[in-house]
């Protein structure tokens, strides 16, 4: 998708997991502002099940 972003400086958004999609291609992109909405910014900021269900796996 990063690929598909062809104008320099750049504003991305995000919401939700939009926004994890978003911070990752940030990384391959020049962007001028990187947008999350309602988003998580790390593992430990999940809710207590979620990070419980995740290290069953």
């Amino acid at each position: 998708m990063a690929v598909n972003v062809t104008e320099p400086d750049s504003v991305l958004a995000g919401v939700s997991f939009g926004g994890l999609v978003a911070k990752e291609m940030s990384v391959f992109l020049n962007l001028k502002k990187l947008i999350i909405i309602f988003s998580i910014k790390t593992k430990f900021e999940l809710p207590k099940k979620l990070q419980y269900a995740n290290s069953c796996l």
